[in-house]
């Protein structure tokens, strides 16, 4: 900094000594001196310059409407993206209610196949308004529905005339389909009031209409991305670029199943005691205290999986754990207690990762 201020204080004398005599580096070493506000100009989106339609495929119940939210959610949050969901089931709760029988899916009746395509329509024209409705701006639809068939993917390719990528779910792993089908109760509008039992039944019917027809994502011809068991198998096609390569390395870190985050401040460091901010000081005797009853709290709650809301907060295996902290000595001193015992595959539960992105701002 002192280098940058002695460059720019040479200049400015070199300016004075030609005629201007010093006034301005006079008027800036006052304060006196007030610049004209510059504009600030948008910088333009570097991160995806063309619109894009990403459609779901896959039966129901195989994590599509999560995989589109928390789509949806990264790209406006971390990349200002104009993005939304379109999700065909809503549009069908809209045009002829919530509790609809298992055969309304079932292709091979032609009265339900016609009103099923007039929905499937609506859901689409409001695609295509929503992507020219701003043609300065590129906007990303995401399509949430089955599109269980290449008839169905060969309209929507037809219909929509844009870059579309197909994102296909498949969950083969008999834990993971449970579990998401137990969530069904809970998320589902059409099965408020329902038994569990009821809502089991039901929903099977539904999924077994759908796999009659269903057609994986095999056109070489087509983009497509296939997720195989939460991402734990993962096939591209046809995928290249900048955004589309962006889309695959967000698919690959997501996680469907729940992974608690837990946060906890430092113990009492010595300046917190002394009412100082910044330093890098080590804990007093109370921060130890702390410290000791965190690693107890740890082992107690988070490595059995969630504590008191063991129902709610249980994650697949509590004891694939990991901690991060800061590489300041206070944060390092609080976790000195905690336990890092080596699971049978080899895992090091809570092993300590410091990460300098969480060191305190400096203060002053």
């Amino acid at each position: 900094m002192e280098g940058k201020g002695m460059m720019m204080g040479g200049q400015e004398k070199k300016i004075g000594g030609a005629g201007a005599g010093g006034g301005r580096w006079e008027e800036e070493r006052t304060g006196s001196y007030n610049a004209y506000p510059q504009n600030y100009n948008e910088p333009e989106s570097y991160f995806c310059n063309e619109t894009y339609c990403l459609c779901l495929v896959g039966l129901p119940g195989m994590g599509k409407t999560f995989v589109a939210h928390r789509l949806m959610r990264w790209l406006r949050f971390f990349h200002d993206a104009n993005v939304r969901v379109f999700n065909l089931g809503n549009e069908r709760r809209r045009q002829v209610g919530e509790r609809v029988s298992p055969d309304f899916f079932d292709s091979t009746k032609e009265k339900n196949s016609k009103k099923y395509f007039q929905i499937r329509q609506k859901c689409v024209q409001d695609i295509k308004d929503f992507l020219v409705s701003d043609t300065n701006e590129p906007r990303i639809a995401i399509y949430d529905a089955c599109s269980h068939t290449r008839e169905i993917r060969s309209w929507l390719i037809g219909e929509l005339k844009t870059n579309i990528i197909f994102i296909e779910c498949i969950v083969n792993d008999p834990s993971l389909l449970k579990g998401y089908i137990s969530e069904v109760k809970e998320k589902m509008p059409d099965y408020k009031g329902v038994k569990q039992n009821q809502v089991l039944q039901d929903y099977k019917e539904r999924i077994q209409n759908f796999r009659k027809n269903y057609q994986p994502m095999e056109d070489p011809n087509l983009s497509w991305i296939k997720l195989v068991d939460n991402a734990e198998q993962l096939t591209l096609n046809r995928i290249s670029g900048f955004f589309p390569g962006q889309i695959v390395n967000f698919l690959m870190n997501l996680h469907t199943i729940p992974r608690p985050i837990y946060l906890s401040r430092h113990g009492q460091s010595q300046y917190n005691a002394l009412g100082k901010i910044g330093g890098d000081s080590g804990l007093t005797t109370e921060g130890t205290e702390y410290a000791k009853k965190l690693a107890i709290w740890l082992e107690s709650h988070v490595l059995t999986g969630g504590g008191q809301n063991k129902e709610k907060d249980v994650c697949e295996n509590p004891r694939h754990a990991r901690l991060y902290t800061s590489t300041l000595r206070r944060t390092n001193e609080t976790v000195k207690f905690v336990k890092h015992n080596v699971q049978k595959d080899g895992w090091v539960t809570l092993r300590q990762r410091q990460w300098r992105a969480l060191d305190e701002i400096f203060a002053g």
